[in-house]
């Protein structure tokens, strides 16, 4: 039995996750949770997929939040370390261990709509913009580049917004994601 889960993943393949929490409404208590965790981004979803251990632990009755940063195959020391203090900042909120010198607020930014921005030619993927960052609609994101410098196309942000991760393939493919946006959520 378990009273809370923490799920900690890795972005998949090439894509780098830039620090975040993902939570759904099932349960009011996943919403305090994902505040109390304070990653640098907290991004509301839909109901979790069918089959997926957040489902399965929510419909059971157990609230879950998703810790999603870098990406497969790489330790990065900042993600590992978002992730260190926010399963710290869990258990503080739990009463499970109590240290006030453990807890160093980031204000999370809620985002509440967010997308995946996909590639519209085949070619070299050329990022122009920092993971964590924010964009502007119409900004320039990227550049893809022929193999043989037989053209350059770019990839605009097609909202305001903030870049919670980023491909990190060197060679894209027509509809790869290459950059993931939300907009944030008013206060």
């Amino acid at each position: 039995h378990a009273d809370v889960v923490i799920d900690l993943h890795a972005g998949a393949g090439e894509r780098f996750n830039y620090p975040q929490i993902r939570y759904d409404l099932f349960h009011e208590e996943n919403i305090r949770l994902a505040r109390a965790f304070d990653a640098p981004f907290t991004l509301l979803q839909n109901k979790a997929p069918k089959g997926s251990i957040r489902r399965v632990l929510n419909d059971a009755g157990t609230p879950t939040i998703i810790f999603e940063g870098g990406k497969s195959k790489t330790i990065d020391d900042q993600v590992v370390e978002t992730g260190v203090q926010g399963v710290r900042n869990v258990l503080n909120y739990l009463g499970i261990r109590k240290n006030s010198d453990d807890n160093i607020p980031q204000k999370t930014k809620f985002l509440h709509r967010n997308r995946w921005i996909r590639a519209r030619h085949s070619g070299m993927f050329q990022p122009l913009v920092d993971n964590g960052s924010f964009v502007e609609k119409r900004q320039v994101l990227a550049n893809i580049n022929g193999p043989y410098a037989q053209f350059q196309k770019k990839i605009r942000s097609p909202m305001d917004g903030w870049i919670f991760c980023v491909s990190q393939a060197a060679v894209v493919n027509l509809g790869d994601a290459v950059f993931h946006i939300g907009e944030e959520q008013p206060k």
